[in-house]
């Protein structure tokens, strides 16, 4: 509303502190003047302005700021009302004379008359208010009276003021401490209660108010650098409505309207420094609430409240405290050292907490209950006690772009049922996990930070299901992600890496899907699953990092935990790339695992493994380290370029071989020790460093079908095994190698040798006594050409078969070239089913032509038709020492008695 005319007392208000505060605080000139105070006519015809009803005393009252001989300036007047004449303005310092009567307005006609002809108004908060039968207000002393524009008189206390103030007010109090016995309420339209321009102006509410002093219930009013503090204690109600309980113990009470705070230090001895209530939409910038025995500022109903730059501290409850559908903006507020939590959101509230700094909560920095979706951003939530932030029941908050730092209970908990969205927050430094996940909570956490906490990035308990995409998580103490109990996890595009313990901790009966993360430099292993837990990771590098210093394992199981791995790459860890212990078990397919300092597989106790199309390469001691009663499946791998053997093979386990390629391996492509069982079909053994295959004491062990060639010491040595079956293979010595050998037997061998086309250069074949019985029994080979062609057939058949096969594998032919077979929608079964269930003059399968010819003219006979074969050897190819040849073999490989050419050892 415009004014009209002018007041020098009507300045802004600029807080001082210290001597400069003081300085101020004086008179300008240290002059005090007095002027007596007229006193109201008793023949006026107003009741409201008879002596006995008067609000002005009849003692002098001192002015505070003006001069010996100087008046008080032009009184401001709204503009809708008529400006005094002179006449009229000369009466206000006439002694004795009678002040004009206000002209009526819906105000006046709103009015009650109370007790002892004071005037209430008809308002909830009036009614009630202890003005109503409490007698005149004391004076306040020498700070002398409160002047009230609109009726151009002064009042002796604020309340007092307050009361006969109009639309649109200014009251204006000068510096010291007003002691109020009644309440004051702020229910006109536009009323401003302001503090003077220089020092400070503290309110102090007795104790014998007992319900709100202050209350606040209309439009544009407004409170304005003033130190409110209300005394004496309020035993609490029991029973009734809370919020109305509440209310009557608070400071200053916000009933409705859009009233402004601004500039105010509000303390409370009896419960909640500002309750915001009803619909209200109040505004409080720049105040300090502090050493309130309840909350700082209590918001409910449907209020929206903007809260912005104010300091709340030291409180014995909450800072700010959210409830049922309270919504608003709280933005650059430090919220600190409050007993319990800076901020509670409770109910079904909403609002934005932005930009603020939080810290040395008693109970955390942020608490979201209920169903409570506030969002908080951009704040710094710093050494809190407990967590400093908790999220629990069915809210579900976003939470961004905040800076959550020593928290003493760790970052972020989310438990119960809640759920949130949490992202681009730095959580760091906490003395527990950065974030911590339990019950049936749901929450999402994306691209987060959670560095340096020391009890882990992040903690997952109870039935939670916590979903983790796009965080990093570094240098964590004990683990980077750990889990128990029943929880389900979903890990996708994180960092987990430089942990102290584990990089991913799984125990109870949790399961976790984890895919295109990275997990590296842990100090203990990358992924460790206990108990029953059950990973499934697909597109994930787990390894020790580019200088390997760190991470003594990939991933490792115990218990009875199983694991899923596809497409991931398991690299340079220092004891071991993939572990298996007691009975857990693994399906891993087409994962590159590699470049440990131990073995790159390693399968212990009762454990069982399925390795598909993997490449596993370039490991110290071994690529395939099997022991004790495990179990391993392995298909179409590439088991490569060990420093040791490709696959070691110890104590009783039992292990089956199927379309592998074993070779370039620095020791033997395959040694097997123990009394465990090896079956091995259709593989490539070729160019290691030392044996193809060497078996020592195992038995029952079967060999069929398998290209094994060009290995450096002998293609296949048996020693002291048993019941063996050795059928269909190829072994050929090196060509380029004169020293190398085909077939080795050593010691007490027995079982079926026959069927295999072995080289039979001069030398290739050592097995003592027996060694005629075994060339009789099997194929020979003597020149480098027929061995040659025996490799080239022997590749042939190794892409048929891969050709129905959905993917690719490389396959090195012996020249060094490199043959890749082309993908045809057939499963491997299916595969072998077709070439064995191919009667003689079928057309042959693909890629078979040139083989059939190369037999054909082994045996002679360029035109004779092709004739189906399970095993990796010529139909028909050239007997030994002459141009006679051999019957094509049966299917089966086995030749049925010794004078067909078996031979049982």
């Amino acid at each position: 509303m415009e004014a009209r005319g002018q007041s020098s007392e009507h300045l802004p208000f600029t807080p001082f502190t210290g001597e400069e505060a003081a300085q101020k605080a004086q008179i300008a000139d240290g002059q005090v003047s007095s002027y007596s105070t007229p006193l109201i006519s008793k023949d006026s015809s107003d009741s409201s302005t008879t002596a006995e009803s008067s609000n002005l005393s009849d003692e002098p009252v001192t002015w505070i700021g003006v001069d010996d001989g100087g008046d008080l300036g032009r009184p401001v007047f709204l503009s809708d009302e008529p400006a005094p004449t002179e006449a009229s303005e000369a009466n206000l310092i006439q002694k004795g004379a009678g002040l004009p009567s206000t002209p009526k307005s819906w105000r006046d006609e709103a009015r009650l008359k109370g007790p002892a002809g004071r005037v209430v108004s008809d308002s909830p908060a009036r009614k009630n208010s202890p003005l109503c039968d409490k007698p005149e207000a004391d004076a306040v002393g020498d700070i002398g009276g409160i002047f009230v524009p609109s009726s151009r008189r002064q009042y002796e206390s604020v309340a007092e003021a307050v009361w006969h103030a109009k639309e649109g007010d200014v009251i204006t109090l000068q510096p010291g401490t007003y002691s109020e016995v009644n309440q004051i309420l702020l229910d006109t339209k536009g009323v401003r209660v302001e503090a003077g321009a220089h020092g400070k102006v503290e309110i102090i509410m007795s104790p014998t108010v007992k319900a709100a002093p202050i209350v606040c219930s209309a439009e544009d009013v407004a409170l304005v650098g003033l130190k409110l503090v209300r005394q004496g204690v309020v035993e609490k109600v029991e029973g009734g409505d809370p919020n109305k309980n509440n209310a009557v113990r608070a400071c200053v009470l916000i009933e409705s309207g859009n009233a402004s705070v601004d500039r105010c230090t509000v303390m409370c001895q009896t419960g909640t420094g500002v309750y915001v209530m009803g619909e209200s939409r109040p505004t409080i910038v720049n105040c300090t609430l502090t050493e309130n025995v309840h909350a700082a500022i209590v918001c409910c109903g449907k209020t929206y409240t903007n809260l912005g730059g104010c300091t709340i501290k030291r409180n014995a409850g909450f800072g700010v405290w959210l409830l049922e559908s309270a919504d608003g903006n709280f933005a650059h507020n430090r919220i600190g050292r409050n007993s319990k939590c800076g901020v509670l959101c409770c109910g079904q509230c909403q609002g934005v907490f932005d930009s603020n700094k939080v810290s040395n909560g008693g109970q955390g920095g942020f608490w979201a209950q209920g169903s409570s979706t506030v969002v908080i951003t951009n704040n710094v939530i710093r050494k809190n006690h407990r967590a400093a932030m908790q999220v629990s029941d069915d809210a579900a908050p976003i939470v961004a772009s905040n800076t959550i730092l020593e928290g003493e209970g760790g970052g972020i908990v989310v438990h119960d049922r809640a759920k949130g969205l949490f992202v681009l927050n730095d959580l760091s430094g906490s003395c527990r996990a950065g974030a911590g996940v339990m019950d049936k909570a749901s929450p999402l956490f994306m691209c987060n930070m959670m560095a340096n906490n020391n009890g882990g990035g992040a903690v997952v308990a109870g039935e939670s299901s916590p979903s983790f995409i796009g965080n990093e998580f570094v240098g964590n103490g004990f683990v980077g992600v750990g889990m128990k109990e029943n929880t389900k996890v979903l890990i996708h595009s994180n960092v987990i890496a430089g942990t102290d313990g584990y990089g991913v901790l799984m125990q109870g009966a949790s399961k976790l899907d984890v895919f295109d993360s990275k997990i590296e430099r842990n100090e203990q292993s990358g992924i460790c699953v206990c108990d029953t837990s059950v990973l499934n990771a697909h597109g994930c590098t787990i390894s020790a990092g580019e200088d390997q210093a760190v991470q003594k394992c990939g991933i490792t199981l115990h218990g009875r935990s199983k694991i899923m791995i596809e497409d991931c790459t398991i690299a340079g860890n220092l004891a071991g790339n993939v572990l298996l212990n007691d009975h857990a078990t693994c399906d891993m397919s087409r994962c590159q695992v590699s470049g440990s300092k131990s073995s790159g597989v390693t399968l212990q106790g009762a454990s069982k493994a399925v390795l598909t199309r993997n490449i596993v390469s370039g490991n110290k001691i071994c690529n395939l380290l099997v022991l004790d009663d495990s179990t391993l499946e392995g298909e179409w791998n590439t088991l490569s370029e060990a420093l040791g053997c490709g696959v070691r093979i110890m104590g009783g386990p039992t292990c089956r071989f199927k379309h592998n390629t074993i070779m370039s391996n620095n020791e033997a492509g395959i040694v097997a020790s123990g009394n465990g069982r090896l079956s091995m079909h259709l593989n490539r053994v070729s160019q290691n460093g030392k044996d193809g295959i060497h078996i020592e004491g195992l038995e029952g062990s079967e060999i069929v079908d398998n290209a094994i060639f060009e290995n450096q010491a002998s293609g296949l040595r048996l020693k002291n095994a048993l019941d063996l079956k050795v059928t269909g293979n190829l072994i050929v010595a090196s060509v380029e190698k004169p020293s190398t050998t085909a077939l080795v037997l050593r010691g007490n061998v027995g079982g079926q040798l026959a069927g295999n086309f072995i080289h039979t250069r001069q030398g290739s074949v050592a097995a003592g006594h027996a060694l005629q019985q075994v060339l009789d029994a099997n194929i020979p080979c003597e020149t480098p050409q027929a061995a040659h062609d025996a490799i080239a057939t022997a590749m042939d058949s190794l892409a048929h078969y891969e050709r129905k096969r959905d993917q690719h594998q490389v396959i090195l032919n012996p020249d060094g070239s490199v043959a890749v077979a082309s993908p045809v929608r057939k499963s491997a079964a299916a595969a072998e089913q077709t070439v064995e269930s191919a009667a003689p003059g079928d057309s042959a399968p693909p890629l078979r032509g040139s083989v059939d010819k190369r037999r054909a003219s082994m045996a002679g006979t360029a035109d004779a038709p092709s004739t189906p074969v399970t095993a990796l050897v010529p139909a028909n190819p050239v007997a030994r020492g002459g141009g006679a040849t051999v019957p094509p073999r049966r299917s089966s490989m086995v030749p049925a008695s010794p004078s067909s050419g078996s031979h049982a050892m």
